[in-house]
C-alpha cells in the first residue's frame, strides 16, 4: 500500500515537471514570437508613418 502511494506521488511529480516545462516552453515561445511579431510591426508602421509625414510635409 506505501509503495503504490510512493509510486503514485512520484509518477504525479514527474508529470507535474513534464506539464510545466511543456507549458514554459510553449509560453516563453509564444511571448517571443509575439514581442517580435510585434517590434515588427511596430517598426514598420512607424518607419511607413515617417516616410509619408515627412513626404507631405516636403509638399
Amino acid at each position: 500500500v506505501i509503495w503504490l502511494f510512493v509510486y503514485l506521488v512520484i509518477w504525479l511529480f514527474v508529470y507535474l515537471v513534464i506539464w510545466l516545462f511543456v507549458y514554459l516552453v510553449i509560453w516563453l515561445f509564444g511571448y517571443l514570437f509575439i514581442w517580435l511579431f510585434g517590434y515588427l510591426f511596430i517598426w514598420l508602421f512607424g518607419y511607413l508613418f515617417i516616410w509619408l509625414f515627412g513626404y507631405f510635409y516636403m509638399w
